[in-house]
C-alpha cells in the first residue's frame, strides 16, 4: 500500500494464540496458572501489563462514557490475543474500572491457558 508505506495499518504486534499461552514457559504466564487472582492491594493493571511484555501482546483499555445503571464508571479492557479477548470492568473511578476489567481479563488468561 504506498499510502503507508508498505506497512500495515494496524498494530505490528501480531496475537499470540490460546495454544503458544499455554505451551509458553514465561516466569509471568507460569505464575499466573498457580496464583491466587483474590489476593488484597494486587495491582492487576501492572500485572496484566507485565504479561502482556512477556507473552507479546498489547493491552488496551477503552472508556465507556456512560455511567452504568449504579452509577459507576465502565471500560473494557482489549487484548491482542488470538481470537481477541475483550473483557469489561466497572468502578467508582476509571482507575477502579480498569483494575476490575485487568482482573477479568487475567481470570480469564487463567482459566483458558489451564485447559488442556
Amino acid at each position: 500500500d504506498p499510502k503507508s508505506g508498505g506497512k500495515p495499518m494496524h498494530s505490528a504486534r501480531i496475537g499470540i494464540t490460546w495454544a503458544t499461552l499455554r505451551n509458553s514457559a514465561g516466569e509471568k504466564i507460569t505464575r499466573l496458572k498457580s496464583t491466587s487472582l483474590s489476593t488484597p492491594n494486587t495491582n492487576y493493571c501492572q500485572l496484566l501489563q507485565e504479561l502482556a511484555e512477556e507473552q507479546n501482546y498489547e493491552v488496551e483499555y477503552l472508556d465507556i462514557e456512560e455511567l452504568s445503571a449504579s452509577g459507576l464508571h465502565q471500560c473494557l479492557v482489549q487484548l491482542t490475543t488470538q481470537p481477541v479477548t475483550v473483557c469489561h470492568g466497572q468502578g467508582h473511578t476509571r482507575d477502579e474500572a480498569h483494575a476490575h476489567a485487568a482482573h477479568n481479563a487475567l481470570q480469564y488468561l487463567k482459566l483458558m491457558v489451564r485447559r488442556a
